[in-house]
C-alpha cells in the first residue's frame, strides 16, 4: 500500500521534451524501475501523449519518437507488475490497461507479419497489439491497422524518444547536390556508398547514361546498386525521405517513376530475393521498382523492399530525356547508380 502511494505522489514527475512545435510527456524512469519495468536507458513517452490514434496519421506530430520494438518491449515487461501499467503510463490506476500496441511489425517471406520481428517497416499505420487476456504475450501479438479508436478499452501505445533526434532535411534543402553520401546528413542506409541523385543524369537519354558507364566513360566509376543495397535504402526510410533525398522539390511533379538498379539483361532472382528464376530477359532489361510517394505528411507506410521481394519487376531501359516531364503518357526511369 505504501509502495502505490508512493508511485502515485511521484508517477508524474516526468519530464518533457518538443517535437516538432508538439509536447510529449515521458514516464518518470525512477517511479517506472521501482516496480520492475525496464526502461533501457530509453524515454517511454506517457499513454496519454501517445493516446491520440487518428493524429498517427499525421506523422509530423510524431517527429522524432518512434514505435517502440517487439525486443525493448519484451524486455520492459518481462518483471513488471502488469496492474502498474495504468499507475505508470496513465498516472491514474483506476483503469486497467487492456491493450498494448507496439511497433514491431516485419514481413515474413512476403507474405504475413511477424509481431516479433525488430523490423519496423511500418510507422504510424499498422503496428501490432497483444491483451491483457494473453498476459501482453508478444507471441499472441496481431496486426493492428489504425482508424476510428475504441475508447470503452484502454490502450496503451508504447512509442518512445529517438535519442539525439535531428529532423530530416526538407526537399528542398537537397537541390544542389548532384550526389548524396552519409557525410551530406541523410538519415537513410546507403550502405557507406556514394549515391548518385537525379539531377546528375537529368537531360541524358538511355543510350548516354549507358554509354557513360563503360570504361573510360564520363560515369565509369559508378555502377547501379544491388538488390541488397536497395532494400537497405528502403527499410531505412521511415519518414518519405528517398523521394527527398533523390529528387529534391522536383519530386512531387514527376509521377510513374521508376528506379531501375542491378544493372543489364537481368533475371528475376537479380532482383528479388526470393525469386529462383535465373534465365537472363534481355539485354536491355533492368530491375525497377517504383519511387516512393513525395509526401511524408501523411503515414509513411510504403516500404518499397516488400513490392522487391513480392512482385519483382524488369522494364527496358530505353528512355529519351524528355520522357522526365510526361508524367502522364509514360514512365521515366532513375537509374540507381553509387560508388565506393
Amino acid at each position: 500500500m505504501k509502495l502505490r502511494s508512493w508511485l502515485a505522489a511521484t508517477a508524474f514527475s516526468i519530464t518533457s521534451f518538443t517535437i516538432s512545435a508538439y509536447d510529449h510527456s515521458t514516464i518518470d524512469p525512477v517511479a517506472a524501475e521501482r516496480v520492475g519495468f525496464n526502461l533501457q536507458g530509453l524515454q517511454w513517452l506517457t499513454g496519454s501523449s501517445a493516446q491520440e490514434e487518428s493524429s498517427f496519421l499525421w506523422s509530423e506530430k510524431w517527429a522524432g519518437v518512434r514505435w517502440a520494438t517487439a525486443t525493448e518491449v519484451k524486455a520492459l515487461l518481462a518483471n513488471a507488475n502488469l496492474d502498474d501499467l495504468d499507475l505508470i503510463f496513465f498516472d491514474t490506476g483506476n483503469d486497467e490497461v487492456v491493450e498494448i500496441h507496439y511497433g514491431g511489425l516485419g514481413r515474413v517471406k512476403a507474405s504475413g507479419y511477424n509481431c516479433l520481428s525488430n523490423e519496423v517497416l511500418a510507422t504510424f499505420e499498422t503496428v501490432c497489439k497483444t491483451t491483457k487476456e494473453f498476459n501482453f504475450s508478444l507471441t499472441h501479438a496481431t496486426e493492428y491497422r489504425f482508424g476510428n479508436p475504441d475508447w470503452t478499452r484502454k490502450t496503451l501505445n508504447l512509442l518512445v524518444k529517438i535519442p539525439n533526434y535531428t529532423p530530416p532535411k526538407s526537399a528542398n534543402e537537397w537541390d544542389g547536390l548532384l550526389s548524396v553520401s552519409a557525410s551530406d546528413g541523410p538519415q537513410l542506409d546507403l550502405s557507406g556508398l556514394t549515391w548518385m541523385r537525379f539531377p546528375m543524369h537529368q537531360g541524358m537519354s538511355s543510350l548516354d547514361i549507358r554509354q557513360a558507364l563503360q570504361p573510360g566513360g564520363s560515369l565509369s566509376d559508378w555502377r547501379f546498386a544491388t538488390k541488397e543495397e536497395m532494400i537497405a535504402l528502403f527499410r531505412s526510410d521511415k519518414t518519405g525521405e528517398v523521394n527527398r533525398v533523390f529528387l529534391g522539390s522536383i519530386g512531387n511533379n514527376i509521377s510513374q517513376m521508376k528506379m531501375a538498379y542491378h544493372g543489364f539483361n537481368v533475371s528475376k532472382s537479380d532482383c528479388s530475393p526470393l525469386s529462383m528464376e535465373k534465365t537472363p530477359l534481355g539485354e536491355d532489361q533492368v530491375c525497377t521498382v517504383s519511387v516512393p510517394s513525395f509526401s511524408a505528411t501523411s503515414t509513411y507506410d510504403e516500404d518499397r523492399s516488400y513490392s522487391m521481394y513480392s512482385i519483382p519487376q524488369t522494364q527496358s531501359f530505353i528512355f529519351l530525356p524528355e520522357d522526365a516531364m510526361k508524367s502522364y503518357s509514360s514512365v521515366y526511369l532513375m537509374p540507381m547508380l553509387v560508388k565506393e
